[in-house]
């Protein structure tokens, strides 16, 4: 009774995963997933391609290119203050 086996342990999804269906949402629902206030959601997801780890460095760059190609060069309104955050 004192091993755990895998299924009694929770499992935290990695950011990766987060952000690839976080892409996939906004690239067949729109900005409108990104709630009220994309300004605070956006600069998350920037922030994200520094990430040490490739697989989320690549899910926030995919992520941040399908936003792009919904809002056009209003992305960049969004994420001006990615620097001053990092």
């Amino acid at each position: 009774m004192t091993q755990l086996t895998h299924s009694c342990v929770p499992r935290v999804p990695p950011y990766s995963e987060c952000l690839e269906e976080l892409g996939t949402l906004v690239q067949y629902n729109g900005m409108v997933v990104c709630g009220s206030q994309p300004q605070k959601t956006l600069p998350f997801i920037a922030q994200q391609i520094t990430d040490r780890d490739n697989t989320v460095r690549s899910a926030a760059l995919n992520a941040m290119v399908i936003v792009y190609g919904n809002t056009g060069d209003g992305v960049y309104k969004f994420t001006s203050q990615v620097s001053l955050l990092l």
